[in-house]
């Protein structure tokens, strides 16, 4: 079955006044597309007894799919889907390249940040897609660093974590994360991509994402998942619970590469916008 954004009667994606479609004309909503694309994708795979999906590496001392107690192997036919960058709406497209480019000193683990000129600033509410930055030895430095290039601090509520909450010059939160932080395999730049996900929506939204991205489960905890390419990619995918309350169209939003589907804007089961491009 083939998905794509269309113009027919159906559930209309937030702020692109396009729906989703499949082969035979019908629009559905974002929930039932992802439960298809699931669906489809699971059924080429098997799944342990803990129903979490099986990477395809052999044995790894960091890939455990199923949290803390088993090492995980297993193999599944790759799909055609590939993540290859975010795509971030800005106000000044310029000003956010330069920012981001500076801050994640051009270490994005191969995949592209693409800005996309808007005219409504940010909303106040905190975003459902955010991007950690390895904050390294001298972390403090880096912080000020980064507060030099025009970022700001900022409190969404996170207490006393050790971590720094920083917002880019239009608002968006990053992260800046510290040595011996879980999943930090690198000193600099971009290391991990983290979308809230919903606890119901968990094992939905893992699944998906596996099969959008050709990323593999690596770690499973009760705070959420993390994805990614190798073992030893240097860029993770996380999901987790609480999902922030979603109002309008995610700012910043996941852009996949499919060879076999049409190019467009998609929802995942959470109501995530996301891009497919060939």
């Amino acid at each position: 079955m083939a998905w794509s954004a269309g113009a027919s009667a159906g559930a209309s994606l937030p702020g692109s006044g396009r729906v989703l479609v499949c082969s035979n004309g019908r629009g559905v909503d974002g929930h039932q597309a992802a439960q298809v694309l699931v669906g489809i994708w699971l059924g080429q795979n098997r799944r342990d007894p803990g129903g979490c999906v099986l990477p395809a590496w052999g044995p790894s001392a960091d890939a455990d799919s199923c949290g803390d107690t088993e090492q995980a192997t297993g193999s599944r036919a790759q799909g055609d889907g590939m993540l290859t960058g975010i795509v971030i709406d800005a106000l000044d497209v310029t000003c956010m390249d330069r920012f981001w480019l500076d801050a994640t000193r051009g270490l994005t683990g191969g995949l592209q940040l693409r800005f996309v000129p808007t005219a409504k600033p940010k909303a106040a509410l905190k975003n459902r897609l955010h991007l950690d930055l390895a904050g390294g030895p001298d972390w403090e430095a880096e912080v000020a660093r980064l507060l030099t290039l025009g970022a700001t601090r900022v409190d969404i509520g996170q207490g006393d974590v050790p971590w720094d909450v920083l917002a880019d010059p239009e608002g968006n939160e990053f992260c800046v994360l510290r040595p011996g932080h879980p999943g930090v395999l690198a000193d600099s730049g971009l290391v991990a991509i983290c979308l809230d996900v919903a606890q119901e929506d968990r094992y939905e939204q893992c699944a998906l994402w596996q099969s959008q991205t050709d990323w593999q489960v690596v770690e499973s905890h009760n705070w959420g998942v993390r994805l990614r390419r190798r073992p030893t990619s240097t860029v993770s995918l996380v999901m987790g619970p609480p999902a922030a309350p979603k109002a309008a169209r995610n700012r910043l939003r996941l852009e996949v590469t499919h060879r076999d589907r049409e190019p467009g804007e998609f929802l995942d089961a959470g109501g995530n916008e996301f891009h497919v491009t060939w």
